[in-house]
C-alpha cells in the first residue's frame, strides 16, 4: 500500500510539474477579427461598447516576480492600433473621470512587475472597461491574485478575461456601456496533455462583504452561455 500511495505521489508531482499553458490551437478565440495585439496579451474589442470583448493571454511566474511600480498610464489619445479596428470613436481617459466607476483592468498590471514595458502596455482602453469600484479594489483583486497563485503552481496559465454587457443600461461619458458581469477563465495542460480550467463570474457591483473568489467560481458553459461564445469544446 505504501509504494502504491508513493508511486501515486510521485505521479501527481511529475504532472503538476510539467503543467503549462495552452497553446492557440487548445482554444477558441471567438470575433478574432477585431484583435488588437500587444506584446503580452491580445484584446479582442467591441467597438459598439467601447470596451474590449475579452483580452486573452499566457502568464508565467517570471512574470510577476519584481518591483516595477505602477503609474497612472492612461492616455486620451486613441491608439492607432485601437483605431484600425474601431475607427476614431473609443474610449480615452477622460471618458472615466468623476463617472463613479474605475478602469478596471481586465489583463491585471500587476501581472507584469517585473517589466516596466508590459506593465505600461496594460494601460490601454483595449484592457479596460468601467467597474464598481469596490469590486475593482476588493473581490476582483483577490480574484487576480488567486490567477497569478495558479500561474505559480502549474508553471504557467492561459487566461481569458472579458466582460458581458448583455441587459446593462448604464453608460458612462461618450457612450461607453458598463459591463453587468466580469469573468475570468484559468486554463492549463497538465503533463498528460489533459486541459484543465477554473473560471469565475462576478456582478458588476458592489460585492457582499467578506465574499471570497471561491464563492464565485462557475462552470465554463455558464459563460459561453451568457456571453454567447464558446471558447472550448
Amino acid at each position: 500500500m505504501l509504494k502504491i500511495i508513493l508511486c501515486f505521489l510521485v505521479i501527481f508531482s511529475s504532472i503538476q510539474a510539467n503543467s503549462e499553458p495552452l497553446a492557440l490551437k487548445d482554444w477558441k478565440q471567438p470575433h478574432s477579427e477585431k484583435a488588437v495585439y500587444f506584446t503580452r496579451y491580445t484584446s479582442i474589442l467591441n467597438c459598439e461598447k467601447k470596451t474590449p470583448r475579452y483580452v486573452y493571454y499566457n502568464l508565467l511566474p517570471e512574470d510577476f516576480n519584481g518591483e516595477t511600480d505602477r503609474k497612472h498610464w492612461w492616455s486620451n489619445k486613441i491608439p492607432e492600433k485601437i483605431k484600425a479596428v474601431c475607427g476614431n470613436n473609443y474610449a480615452v481617459d477622460k471618458d472615466y473621470r468623476h463617472s463613479g466607476y474605475s478602469r478596471g483592468h481586465l489583463n491585471p498590471s500587476a501581472n507584469y512587475k517585473a517589466s516596466k514595458d508590459y506593465m505600461k502596455e496594460t494601460y490601454s482602453f483595449a484592457n479596460a472597461a468601467p467597474q464598481e469600484q469596490s469590486f475593482n479594489g476588493g473581490l476582483w483583486k483577490a480574484i487576480e491574485n488567486t490567477e497569478r497563485k495558479l500561474a505559480g503552481k502549474h508553471s504557467g496559465i492561459t487566461v481569458i478575461t472579458g466582460v458581458i454587457h448583455t441587459g446593462s443600461t448604464y453608460k458612462i461619458k461618450n457612450d461607453i456601456s458598463v459591463p453587468v458581469y466580469f469573468y475570468k477563465i484559468v486554463l492549463w495542460k497538465d503533463g498528460q496533455g489533459n486541459i484543465h480550467n477554473l473560471a469565475w463570474l462576478v456582478e458588476n457591483d458592489k460585492p457582499d462583504k467578506g465574499i471570497k473568489p471561491g464563492a464565485m467560481l462557475v462552470d465554463i458553459n455558464t459563460i459561453e452561455n451568457i456571453s454567447g461564445l464558446d471558447f472550448i469544446d
